[in-house]
């Protein structure tokens, strides 16, 4: 008798080592590692239509995104008693539909060159590197759902000539 190879074995070496260590508490590791998945904190979104409901308003309709969303306090370790106070962490670029990066500007704000937050690495390709970002703090309190002062505060900037939007937003759910 062979021994079979792929998706069911597999399978079944997740439930003779990852089921017992599942209802200890702590097999949440084993099953990622056995089965491939990713941690979701890293997962790139490409949906629009949570972004549009904040932007919309200010840019128009968002032709394509690249984002991540992520409770900021959670390390991935399943052990730690979680926090009443999740503050959720929204980053990414987006690109805008011909001239979204104008009518977001367009309301009498100052805007000043900026530099982007650190972004995530997986989110790093969309993100060019020549962008000429502008940014302003009276836009970003009209997209925020928290306070924008101080460390970890939101902020969103503009390439009008690219029409993109890069933004990172912190929100308290």
């Amino acid at each position: 008798m062979g021994v079979r190879r792929g998706r069911t074995s597999r399978r079944r070496l997740l439930l003779m080592l990852g089921a017992p260590l599942v209802l200890a508490g702590t097999g949440f590791g084993v099953a990622s590692a056995l089965t491939g998945d990713e941690d979701p904190r890293h997962e790139i979104h490409t949906s629009l239509e949570p972004l549009n409901e904040r932007f919309a308003e200010y840019t128009g309709e968002l032709a394509e995104a690249h984002w991540q969303a992520y409770d900021i306090d959670d390390r991935g370790d399943r052990l730690t008693v979680p926090s009443p106070d999740h503050r959720i962490r929204v980053v990414g670029v987006a690109r805008l539909r011909t001239g979204g990066a104008v009518k977001a500007m367009d309301g009498g704000a100052t805007f000043f060159t900026a530099t982007p937050k650190a972004l995530p690495d997986r989110l790093k390709p969309y993100l060019p590197t020549d962008a000429q970002w502008l940014r302003s703090a009276h836009f970003d309190k009209l997209v925020a759902e928290t306070d924008t002062e101080g460390p970890g505060g939101s902020e969103v900037c503009f390439d009008p000539q690219r029409d993109l939007m890069y933004f990172d937003l912190l929100s308290v759910g």
